[in-house]
């Protein structure tokens, strides 16, 4: 208790030269916390984008080598209509999935009437499509990517064969500015005259009828028209170019065949990811049924997701050992200077039978108060630029984005304390490892030292 006094005594004499220390560890905190609020941030809108808005669903269930190869070998490599029963059936009986949708890829040529493009389709269950659209979660991070660029929904539009498209593979084909679903050109005449003819382009704009090709499952050729329903972005440039959406049916239609590539499983909390996917392999063996089991986060599924998150772990790491240094500079900085202006107090206390553990303590207390109080600071600091950032309406477009984004800082209480914990680990082990080594020196050097 006395050690603690004296601690809490000397804390309050030289507060003059601990504002500077304190000032030092508010800042820091401050930054560590942005730091990671931002990362905490992207985290959620990632993980929410990977799971739902490209409908992969916590885990994904595919044949054997069916995520390699489904797409060139479709008929050896997707899930029949029998593989589908036989996983939903087991599906069923696991605790906490929450929803379960089936998937299907696919590539062709999209036709205006005029030119073609390749694009890469994606076919969904409507009904799980329309319940990841009304989730809290997909609205709260991913509200950009939710809204459409043009049009509605498939749920909200009229029954027949739709798409979505993606904004630059829109403008490849001139469809860019479609006013409405079911638009047209008007009665078709000459077909050199509508491609080539006055006012060409903006016929092809006002036409929301494309047409599109490819191959089936048994390798032979088909094509479906079909009508622009809305026109969105899929967040990344990498994809706009060249992606489709599109109901399940009308893939399958497309294809000519019933199978579908995988089935997505959506859990109650995807915290319990890898325990349910071991549990489901687990069901899976001992009905004898060979299938992949994928994670959302495996690098060769979510390759943003994976290349984003190390990106900015690793930056957050340089920023760490930035701050951290600065912190300990600061606390070391000051302990020193403290203990060499006290050295005669110091060495006054040894000569009473005061061991260097017990002066050690004193500055330990020392430290600590100056760690909770910069916490402190530097907490509510945090959170008041947390907040004020937020809700300042800051966009921005990140590199590799193709829409932009609203710039937030969002930091979790999870965060938040091991910040504190790191900061004031900082602190009281640089302060006691400081006052250990100059608190080691003999009774008369501290007593005979002039500071």
């Amino acid at each position: 208790m006395i050690l603690a006094k004296l601690g809490m005594r000397n804390f309050w004499l030289q507060r003059q030269r601990n504002l500077f220390a304190l000032s030092a560890i508010a800042i820091g905190v401050t930054g560590l916390i942005c730091i990671g609020g931002y990362i905490d941030r992207w985290e959620h809108t990632l993980r929410t984008d990977t799971i739902y808005m490209r409908g992969q669903g916590m885990l994904s269930v595919y044949r054997k080598n069916g995520w390699l190869m489904s797409r060139s070998l479709p008929k050896k490599f997707s899930l029949t209509r029998s593989d589908q029963d036989n996983i939903y059936a087991i599906v069923e009986k696991l605790p906490g999935v929450e929803r379960v949708g089936s998937v299907l890829n696919g590539s062709g040529l999209i036709s205006n009437g005029c030119h073609s493009q390749p694009f890469e389709i994606r076919g969904y269950d409507l009904a799980v499509d329309q319940w990841m659209r009304e989730r809290p979660i997909v609205k709260k991070w991913c509200a950009n990517s939710l809204r459409f660029i043009r049009g509605q929904s498939f749920a909200t539009t009229a029954p027949g064969p739709l798409i979505g498209i993606a904004t630059g593979l829109a403008s490849l084909i001139g469809k860019s500015e479609v006013k409405a679903l079911g638009s047209s050109a008007g009665p078709l005449t000459s077909l050199t005259e509508y491609c080539s003819g006055p006012g060409a382009a903006s016929r092809i704009a006002e036409d929301s009828n494309v047409q599109l090709m490819a191959m089936t499952a048994s390798g032979h050729f088909n094509a479906t028209d079909a009508d622009i329903a809305h026109v969105y972005s899929t967040g990344s440039k990498v994809n706009e170019d060249t992606q489709l959406t599109a109901p399940l049916s009308l893939v399958q239609d497309l294809l000519q065949t019933d199978r579908v590539s995988s089935i997505a499983i959506y859990l109650e909390d995807f915290r319990r990811t890898d325990e349910v996917a071991r549990d489901l392999r687990e069901r899976l063996s001992q009905a004898g049924l060979s299938y992949d089991v994928h994670l959302w986060n495996e690098r060769k599924l979510s390759p943003m997701y994976s290349g984003l998150m190390n990106f900015l772990h690793a930056m957050s790491l340089f920023c760490i050992l930035l701050i951290g240094s600065v912190v300990v500079l600061a606390v070391v900085n000051l302990t020193t200077m403290n203990v060499l202006q006290r050295s005669r107090e110091m060495g006054t206390l040894k000569a009473m039978g005061f061991g260097s553990g017990a002066l050690v303590q004193i500055f330990f207390v020392e430290a600590a108060v100056l760690g909770v109080l910069g916490c402190l600071i530097g907490t509510a600091i945090a959170k008041v630029l947390a907040v004020g950032i937020s809700h300042a309406g800051i966009h921005f477009t990140p590199p590799g984005s193709s829409v932009a984004q609203d710039f937030l800082i969002v930091p979790d209480v999870l965060t938040i304390f091991e910040v504190v914990v790191f900061v004031l680990a900082l602190v009281v082990v640089s302060a006691a490892a400081t006052a250990w080594t100059l608190g080691r020196r003999s009774c008369l050097d501290l007593l005979t030292h002039s500071g």
